[in-house]
């Protein structure tokens, strides 16, 4: 009986929450619209958060597995910090540490690879050698083939599904016999697996494993396990191991095996928790791009400010109209309601307002999650997880809880005798409140809007800022791993190459190891004579003739490389940069002099001026330029812009002839950069957003609260137009309200922009000033909102009756 008398009373304050709804379609219907587009918002951050967050957690040993990186400095400057270290260093330590239960190795030579089936030829983005232990150390599940022993012996390659599909077609995959082709050599190969695809939650994302004993058939891989740190290391620990304790312990490693070729460096390894790599790891030779865990907090940042506006709208418009439902708390308690039984009947309406909100929000997600991430260009998937929708549930019911407390604490306290009488009247610490929750709502969107501006102009600034080479006109092919029958690469290269320069399109022709974007090899030189014990850290470019003039990169003194002076092949370019790094005092200095290279002595043949290569969101790098054509990675042409299309099937025509066995992939440098600032704009993109929709939500709770206001101060307002009063004097009687919360939010709003902004620019070597724009047009848009919503309040006071407001006075 008790039970049922519950539910009957419980089915009766649902009742009383939807009349509620229906007596206030306005106030009812601004927090329904509120809080559908605040949860759709925050759950839509949450959703994107929560996958970046879990990268790689799906493999079942990520809390132990660790990837090795390797650090090199001389002095106080950083020669070498890679995710990758030395050949022998896993085995070492699976074989001297207990604490190591498993390892795993990978090299990757950070250039295309070329496979070649039927006389077909396909262009791999990323091939790997790897050793068996991969599918211990990590949760990929093969399709086809034994995991135990696919990748044991020489020439043998697991595939994935989609890569197997690609070359083979509906043709069996096991067994079959591919030819394989990169920069440091060729080799027949046994597909022995088929792997699931690559997922795209992890930082792995390999198409292609080839098994590390094939490396060993090529001499460059020969008797050099100390001296190149080109290996990924992963390394499976047992729970409970001491990660600071075992770091300190496993140096010895180099000081045993490396302690003589040092040179005077300090070499030092770290552990990379496998599920942190994706968000905090930004080395040098990472496996794949990397995201940015301050961008997701960020983000998260923007979700909470976004609720709390949404909340603050809430509570705003529940007090506002408390004076409305003072009289049916008035009749509740004489007819003998305690306030313990007034609060349910006043949280029952918050909550099927929050909770109708938050499954409305879930099925707008449910149907707009492909388009959002298609429109915004990021990948995420929504969480199947029951805890993570558990919490959701448990933030929206607290906040349900908060946000309507205060309202129903206030409602429960009015006095029956004075509220009956008709004498209740809303309290200046009410209304104080009111004005202190929309402060903090004109501070977030102020803010807001401010950060979009200030993430914009440096955003643009770097997409515009000279680059010190010509971008727009670079056209780079992946030089091609295979040459023709009876001739070596290069020298199929160079007859490419004097075929392509007799095309007027084509003003010049050349080939590098590295482009503009792309990495680059790293080590320390020093200079001769006095400087010879000043070993500084430097980035390596080995070039072709012709390079400096393709890019149009110019000169601060001295030349470049030139066919017309044979002794070229020991000399060296330095940039401005690697200039000042080796103590040169200028360039005058600097051409002539002589630098120390492997123990070899090169003459600096000339100073090239600074350009970006890799990032302009770091200072210029310290570049040496020696010349190696016989090796190179990419080739490239500086063409005509007018006619594009017409030049790539022509160059495309003659790479096939030259290279009949090799796939033609190119790409634009200008466009490599524009990627490089991908992440910039879709972030920029997201504020964006998120600004236009806190300006949305915002403007709603004013509107909200003016109509209220309007509809408190009715009879003033009849006897103000009695007494003569204009459209102008009812418009400042409204806006006198939101003087002060306008004031006070937009002041906190700018300290915090500028605060926070300019430590901002500071990350960035290259930045703009922090601009007026950033302060104003954020406040104009606020005054512009609150004058429009305000206006269009004025005008329905001016339609008020005086008569009828007055008649029963």
């Amino acid at each position: 009986m008790f039970k049922s008398a519950s539910m009957s009373l419980y089915r009766n304050y649902l009742k009383l929450a939807f009349r509620s709804f229906s007596r206030n379609r306005l106030s009812s219907s601004i927090n329904f619209l509120g809080l559908i587009t605040g949860f759709f918002a925050a759950l839509l951050i949450a959703q994107y958060a929560v996958y970046e967050l879990n990268y790689d957690r799906f493999h079942e040993n990520f809390e132990d597995t660790y990837r090795v990186s390797f650090k090199r400095t001389h002095g106080d400057q950083v020669s070498f910090n890679g995710a990758t270290t030395f050949l022998p260093v896993g085995p070492i330590m699976l074989e001297e540490y207990p604490e190591v239960y498993n390892q795993c190795r990978f090299y990757y030579s950070f250039t295309h690879g070329v496979v070649n089936y039927k006389n077909q030829a396909f262009h791999v983005e990323k091939p790997v050698f790897t050793e068996e232990s991969y599918f211990e150390v990590f949760s990929y599940q093969l399709l086809e083939g034994d995991p135990s022993s696919a990748l044991s012996e020489p020439n043998s390659v697991a595939l994935s599904e989609q890569l197997a599909t690609r070359f083979f077609g509906d043709e069996p995959a096991i067994g079959q016999l591919i030819r394989f082709s990169f920069e440091d050599g060729e080799a027949e190969l046994k597909v022995t697996a088929v792997l699931e695809n690559p997922r795209n939650d992890s930082h792995l994302k390999l198409d292609m494993l080839m098994s590390m004993k094939t490396l060993e058939q090529w001499p460059i891989f020969q008797n050099n396990d100390w001296s190149l740190p080109f290996y990924h290391t992963y390394i499976q620990l047992n729970s409970g191991t001491d990660i600071p304790a075992f770091e300190k312990e496993v140096a010895s490693i180099l000081e045993k095996f490396r302690g003589d070729q040092m040179g005077g460096a300090t070499e030092k390894f770290a552990l990379q928790s496998l599920k942190d790599i994706h968000l905090d790891s930004h080395l040098t030779f990472e496996l794949g791009e990397n995201g940015n865990r301050n961008a997701i907090n960020f983000l998260v940042l923007i979700a909470g400010l976004i609720l709390v506006i949404v909340y603050l709208n809430y509570i705003n418009l529940t007090t506002a109209l408390s004076s409305l439902k003072a009289k049916e708390v008035g009749i509740r308690k004489v007819m003998g309601s305690h306030r313990r039984q007034l609060l349910p009947r006043f949280l029952a309406e918050s909550f099927v307002i929050n909770i109708g909100s938050l499954v409305i929000a879930c099925l707008m997600i449910f149907l707009t999650v492909k388009y959002i991430s298609q429109r915004m260009d990021i990948y995420f998937e929504i969480s199947t997880d029951p805890l993570f929708w558990l919490v959701t549930v448990g933030i929206v019911i607290f906040g349900a809880l908060l946000s309507s407390l205060y309202p129903a604490i206030v409602l429960s306290k009015y006095e029956p005798i004075t509220v009956l009488r008709g004498k209740f009247s809303t309290s200046e610490k009410g209304s104080f409140l009111r004005k202190v929750l929309i402060s903090a709502q004109f501070a977030i969107s102020v803010a807001m809007i401010g950060g979009m501006i200030l993430i914009a102009q440096q955003t643009d600034y770097l997409l515009s800022k000279d680059l010190g080479f010509e971008s727009e006109r670079l056209l780079v092919i992946n030089a091609p791993q295979k040459g023709n029958e009876g001739r070596d690469q290069m020298t199929s290269v160079r007859a490419l190459g004097a075929d392509l320069v007799n095309d007027a399109n084509i003003h010049s022709f050349t080939t590098s190891g590295s482009v503009p974007g792309r990495v680059m090899s790293s080590g320390s030189l020093s200079g001769v004579g006095e400087k010879k014990d000043q070993r500084v850290p430097m980035h390596f470019n080995t070039i072709d003739y012709g390079y400096f003039e393709t890019y149009g990169i110019t000169f601060e003194k001295g030349r470049a490389f030139s066919r017309s002076f044979p002794s070229d092949q020991t000399g060296v370019v330095l940039n401005s940069a690697a200039m000042q790094a080796l103590g040169f005092k200028d360039a005058d200095e600097a051409v002539g002099g002589k630098i120390l290279l492997m123990e070899r002595e090169f003459n600096v043949l000339g100073v090239a001026s600074n350009y970006h290569h890799t990032s302009l969101k770091t200072s210029y790098e310290p570049i040496v330029f020696a010349l190696r054509p016989n090796r190179p990675v990419y080739i490239s042409l500086n063409v005509n812009t007018t006619g594009l299309l017409k030049t790539l099937e022509e160059v495309e025509a003659k790479m096939k002839a030259h290279f009949p066995q090799n796939p033609f992939e190119y790409f634009f440098l200008d466009q490599v950069f524009d990627q490089e600032f991908r992440a910039e704009l879709r972030y920029g993109d997201l504020l964006k957003g998120f600004s236009i929709l806190a300006i949305i939500l915002a403007a709603l709770g004013l509107f909200g609260l003016s109509s209220f206001l309007i509809t408190q101060r009715t009879k003033e307002i009849g006897i103000r137009k009695v007494l003569g009063a204009s459209g102008k004097n009812l418009f400042q009687m409204l806006s006198s309200f939101f003087v002060f919360p306008m004031a006070l939010g937009s002041l906190v709003a700018c300290f915090a922009l500028y605060y926070f902004g300019v430590d901002w620019l500071n990350s960035f070597p290259f930045r703009i000033a922090l601009h007026w724009l950033v302060f104003i047009t954020p406040l104009a848009v606020v005054l512009l909102m609150t004058g429009v919503t305000l206006g269009i309040q004025t005008l329905k006071a001016l339609k008020i009756q005086p008569a009828e407001t007055l008649k029963n006075e």
